[in-house]
């Protein structure tokens, strides 16, 4: 019993010399909007291909995964951002719409947007995807949003062979 009584004692007066310790820490987190074209910001190339045969007529070309744009997105809770495209320079040859599509997200996570369907291009921003929130969407091809791009002919009277032109296409990343 006395043996108890004198482990208890030393037990208790090992407890008392015990020490604790703590500190303040602070975290920060950034608001990130950052945006990408994939594989890279090279030039691609529509081309309506001449008819086979007499009497017919080509009216489109598409290209479906020619570029992907990647983004990263971190901002409050409850707010969103939207990506907008326009022409930055040049103009559609007239006789032509020149359209582009934004695919379903993939890679990465967080609440991605939604694309707008197909869009006309020309020089005023037009909403490409909205509602995104704080995302990340994976980094190169295969990642984000495949962008489908379309050339047709609306008006083949007003073709001209030679007017073949480059246009930019621009993609803003905005809050809304």
């Amino acid at each position: 019993m006395k043996l108890r009584a004198l482990f208890i004692l030393l037990f208790l007066a090992h407890a008392t010399y015990a020490q604790t310790s703590s500190m303040g820490s602070s975290v920060t987190l950034p608001e990130i909007a950052l945006i990408d074209i994939e594989p890279n910001n090279s030039t691609i190339t529509l081309s309506i291909d001449a008819p086979t045969e007499a009497g017919l007529i080509n009216t489109t070309k598409q290209l479906a995964s020619a570029k992907w744009i990647n983004y990263t997105s971190a901002l409050p809770v409850g707010q969103t951002r939207s990506i907008y495209a326009q022409l930055s320079y040049g103009t559609v040859p007239s006789g032509t719409n020149l359209m582009i599509s934004a695919g379903s997200a993939s890679g990465g996570q967080g609440t991605y947007g939604s694309g707008a369907g197909s869009l006309n291009v020309n020089s005023s921003p037009k909403l490409f995807i909205s509602a995104i929130g704080s995302c990340y969407t994976g980094n190169g091809s295969g990642n984000g949003h495949a962008v489908g791009y379309k050339l047709e002919v609306t008006n083949i009277a007003n073709l001209d062979f030679n007017a073949s032109t480059n246009v930019g296409i621009m993609f803003t990343l905005i809050d809304d």
